[in-house]
Protein backbone atom coordinates (compact mmCIF):
# COMPACT_ATOMS: atom_id res chain seq x y z
CA UNK A 1 0.00 0.00 0.00
CA UNK A 2 2.87 2.36 0.78
CA UNK A 3 4.28 1.76 -2.68
CA UNK A 4 0.93 2.64 -4.24
CA UNK A 5 0.86 5.94 -2.34
CA UNK A 6 4.43 6.88 -3.27
CA UNK A 7 3.34 9.27 -6.09
CA UNK A 8 1.18 11.23 -3.64
CA UNK A 9 4.09 11.59 -1.23
CA UNK A 10 6.43 12.66 -4.04
CA UNK A 11 3.90 15.24 -5.24
CA UNK A 12 3.53 16.73 -1.75
CA UNK A 13 7.29 16.89 -1.26
CA UNK A 14 7.65 18.52 -4.68
CA UNK A 15 5.07 21.16 -3.77
CA UNK A 16 6.85 21.74 -0.46
CA UNK A 17 10.19 22.25 -2.21
CA UNK A 18 8.59 24.61 -4.76
CA UNK A 19 7.12 26.62 -1.89
CA UNK A 20 10.54 26.85 -0.21
CA UNK A 21 12.17 27.90 -3.49
CA UNK A 22 9.53 30.57 -4.10
CA UNK A 23 9.99 32.00 -0.61
CA UNK A 24 13.79 31.86 -0.92
CA UNK A 25 13.72 33.72 -4.25
CA UNK A 26 11.45 36.36 -2.71
CA UNK A 27 13.80 36.50 0.31
CA UNK A 28 10.86 35.97 2.66
CA UNK A 29 11.17 34.44 6.09
CA UNK A 30 9.30 31.22 6.86
CA UNK A 31 8.78 29.08 9.90
CA UNK A 32 10.36 25.80 8.77
CA UNK A 33 8.85 23.83 11.65
CA UNK A 34 5.37 25.02 10.76
CA UNK A 35 5.89 24.22 7.09
CA UNK A 36 7.19 20.74 7.89
CA UNK A 37 4.11 20.18 10.06
CA UNK A 38 1.93 21.28 7.13
CA UNK A 39 3.83 18.88 4.83
CA UNK A 40 3.24 16.04 7.27
CA UNK A 41 -0.45 16.93 7.58
CA UNK A 42 -0.83 17.02 3.80
CA UNK A 43 0.95 13.70 3.26
CA UNK A 44 -1.14 11.95 5.91
CA UNK A 45 -4.34 13.52 4.61
CA UNK A 46 -3.55 12.52 1.03
CA UNK A 47 -2.74 8.96 2.11
CA UNK A 48 -5.90 8.54 4.19
CA UNK A 49 -8.53 10.67 2.43
CA UNK A 50 -6.96 11.41 -0.96
CA UNK A 51 -7.17 15.17 -0.42
CA UNK A 52 -4.90 17.86 0.95
CA UNK A 53 -5.42 19.61 4.24
CA UNK A 54 -7.03 23.01 3.91
CA UNK A 55 -4.62 25.93 3.71
CA UNK A 56 -6.48 27.53 6.58
CA UNK A 57 -4.01 27.66 9.48
CA UNK A 58 -6.82 28.23 11.98
CA UNK A 59 -8.42 24.90 11.12
CA UNK A 60 -5.11 23.04 11.30
CA UNK A 61 -4.36 24.65 14.67
CA UNK A 62 -7.83 23.63 15.84
CA UNK A 63 -7.17 20.01 14.92
CA UNK A 64 -3.81 20.07 16.72
CA UNK A 65 -5.46 21.55 19.82
CA UNK A 66 -8.15 18.88 19.67
CA UNK A 67 -5.54 16.12 19.52
CA UNK A 68 -3.70 17.75 22.43
CA UNK A 69 -6.91 17.95 24.49
CA UNK A 70 -7.72 14.28 23.85
CA UNK A 71 -4.20 13.24 24.85
CA UNK A 72 -4.38 15.38 27.97
CA UNK A 73 -7.75 13.98 29.05
CA UNK A 74 -6.72 10.36 28.54
CA UNK A 75 -3.45 10.81 30.41
CA UNK A 76 -4.70 12.51 33.57
CA UNK A 77 -5.55 10.75 36.79
CA UNK A 78 -9.32 10.54 37.18
CA UNK A 79 -10.48 9.95 40.73
CA UNK A 80 -13.79 8.52 39.50
CA UNK A 81 -11.96 5.64 37.80
CA UNK A 82 -10.59 4.37 41.11
CA UNK A 83 -13.20 5.23 43.75
CA UNK A 84 -16.54 3.65 42.89
CA UNK A 85 -18.80 6.03 44.87
CA UNK A 86 -17.34 9.02 42.98
CA UNK A 87 -18.25 7.47 39.63
CA UNK A 88 -21.32 9.65 39.04
CA UNK A 89 -19.69 12.79 40.43
CA UNK A 90 -17.60 14.94 38.14
CA UNK A 91 -15.27 16.17 40.86
CA UNK A 92 -12.43 17.11 38.56
CA UNK A 93 -14.53 18.44 35.67
CA UNK A 94 -13.36 15.75 33.24
CA UNK A 95 -16.89 14.85 32.21
CA UNK A 96 -17.66 18.40 31.11
CA UNK A 97 -14.35 18.75 29.23
CA UNK A 98 -14.83 15.34 27.63
CA UNK A 99 -18.24 16.37 26.31
CA UNK A 100 -16.75 19.57 24.87
CA UNK A 101 -13.91 17.68 23.17
CA UNK A 102 -16.36 15.07 21.88
CA UNK A 103 -18.55 17.81 20.37
CA UNK A 104 -15.50 19.44 18.68
CA UNK A 105 -14.35 16.06 17.36
CA UNK A 106 -17.80 15.33 15.93
CA UNK A 107 -17.81 18.73 14.22
CA UNK A 108 -14.38 18.11 12.71
CA UNK A 109 -15.38 14.66 11.45
CA UNK A 110 -18.57 16.12 9.96
CA UNK A 111 -16.55 18.74 8.04
CA UNK A 112 -14.16 16.03 6.76
CA UNK A 113 -17.02 13.83 5.55
CA UNK A 114 -18.71 16.73 3.74
CA UNK A 115 -15.62 17.44 1.62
Amino acid sequence: MLDQLLPSRHEEIGQFLQFLLKKANARELINVGSQLMRLTDNVISRMTMNQRCPDNDDEADGVRKLVHDVAELTGKFNLSDFIWFCKNLDLQGFGKRLKEVHKKFDGMMERIMKR
